[in-house]
């Protein structure tokens, strides 16, 4: 039985999208015959591999971190779309929901019949292919939170690229390099270090008998100084790198192969290893990894052009969707179950177990999640909820947002069970009732994150 036959004509088509700066790109896998290549546009200079998100002022550059800010919101009876977002120092601002559209209309451009759409070799790629896509993976950055990949699941349906909310999914960026460089079928275990931009993202994968672990860690900064300009930029990576073992299980005497890539791999005390002279930016950063991880094969890649980095990254997320399930995997986002919450929790006492009880009658699998469950209830609010005031610091005088912010939802009683506080409890229902009664998805369904 050949390859081609197992997989039905309608799942064919699996596209892989990676953001940068202002720019997107996109890869496309044919599950029938296990092929996958970057796409680009025709043009006299060769193929454009990285796409703007707003094509009316391709050159701005974006940070795709504002997509995380928060969650797209129109209040009744004004104009302006929340939460607004700020970049360039403060100098920029719009509402995200207006980011999200623009993205959106740029995406849409895919599947435009009158665009010459090829490969990165130039083949040219049939219409009716980009409008029988059976699922869009979205890579995300590590850290960022659900709204960030809510927010991309809004701007693929409306491009129109997939139907459903379930076509889309996502995996951490991190993770989709790794399976890029490493293969999706490789044994053992690899680890990347990978800084694009402000953002240096550690991974770890350990692939043996039958076990799928991904860990991942992310050291950001959302100002023009860099993670790795701190006072002890080695320290910082160290802590950030027992983080990834002690959460894994994996002893650094294991890991096989090791990527360094983009800009912390541009050392001049790497030239040996085949990176070019340029500052260092970890003094001493080859000696602390070969010490660290004195059984891996090491591998340095300079920064590659933009549309290469974003590239890798989107041909490794076209195939997850073909990967075992990972160990971290989890069945539901935190705004599912926040909702979920605030649907089947009422005035009237309940324990935990009744609660998980009524979770289940309705379809969640809630004791899977029953830790995550208790942390919302004790009063965590999920992180994207809310404006982030590092993007958004005007948002925290809007009268909705206060009045959010004002208290959890969830009371937990001297009796140990809980009860829906009637005036937040309000405030939320209302809140979200108007998010997602706008957003493409229509039904509330978790945000399918693969990692």
């Amino acid at each position: 039985m050949n390859r081609s036959s197992l997989v039905p004509a309608a799942d064919r088509w699996c596209l892989g999208l990676s953001l940068g700066a202002g720019t997107w790109s996109v890869a496309l896998r044919d599950r029938q015959f296990d092929r996958v290549g970057l796409l680009g546009l025709r043009s006299p200079e060769g193929p454009q591999l990285a796409l703007p998100w707003d094509w009316e002022s391709p050159s701005t550059p974006l940070p795709k971190a504002l997509f995380g800010a928060g969650l797209a919101y129109r209040p009744p009876g004004t104009t302006t779309a929340q939460p607004v977002v700020q970049w360039d120092g403060g100098r920029r601002s719009a509402p995200l929901p207006v980011l999200i559209e623009t993205l959106g209309r740029s995406l849409a451009r895919l599947r435009d019949p009158h665009l010459p759409w090829v490969t990165a070799t130039g083949k040219p790629v049939p219409p009716v292919v980009l409008r029988s896509l059976s699922e869009v993976v979205v890579a995300y950055p590590v850290p960022s939170c659900e709204a960030w990949r809510s927010n991309l699941r809004e701007a693929v349906l409306a491009a129109g690229l997939v139907a459903r909310a379930s076509q889309v999914s996502s995996v951490a960026e991190g993770l989709a390099a790794a399976i890029a460089w490493d293969g999706p079928r490789n044994w053992g275990c690899c680890g990347l270090l990978d800084q694009q931009g402000e953002i240096l993202q550690l991974t770890l994968i350990d692939r043996d008998f039958g076990r799928q672990v991904a860990a991942l860690h992310g050291l950001a900064a959302h100002n023009p100084v860099s993670p790795l300009d701190a006072i002890d930029p080695l320290d910082a990576l160290n802590g950030a790198f027992n983080h990834l073992c002690s959460q894994s299980g994996i002893a650094p005497q294991k890991i096989e192969r090791l990527l360094v890539r983009g800009a912390i791999a541009a050392s001049s005390d790497l030239a040996q290893d085949h990176a070019p002279a340029a500052p260092d930016p970890i003094s001493g950063l080859a000696q602390y990894l070969r010490q660290k991880c004195p059984n891996a094969i090491m591998t340095w890649e300079p920064p590659p052009p933009a549309p290469i980095a974003l590239g890798r990254v989107a041909i490794g997320a076209t195939h997850i969707p073909e990967q075992p399930p990972w160990d971290s995997a989890q069945p539901y986002d935190h705004y599912f179950l926040f909702a979920a919450l605030l649907r089947h929790l009422g005035p009237e006492p309940q324990s935990l177990e009744q609660l998980l009880d009524r979770l289940e009658q309705d379809g969640i699998h809630a004791r899977a999640c029953r830790r995550s469950i208790q942390q919302l209830l004790e009063g965590t609010i999920p992180a994207g909820l809310l404006p982030d005031p590092t993007f958004a610091p005007g948002s925290a005088t809007d009268p909705v947002y206060q009045a959010l912010a004002a208290g959890a939802p969830f009371l937990r009683l001297t009796t140990g069970w809980y009860a829906l506080e009637a005036t937040a409890g309000t405030h939320w229902r209302r809140y979200l009732g108007r998010v997602w009664g706008r957003s493409f998805a229509r039904d509330l369904e978790p945000t399918f994150d693969r990692t």
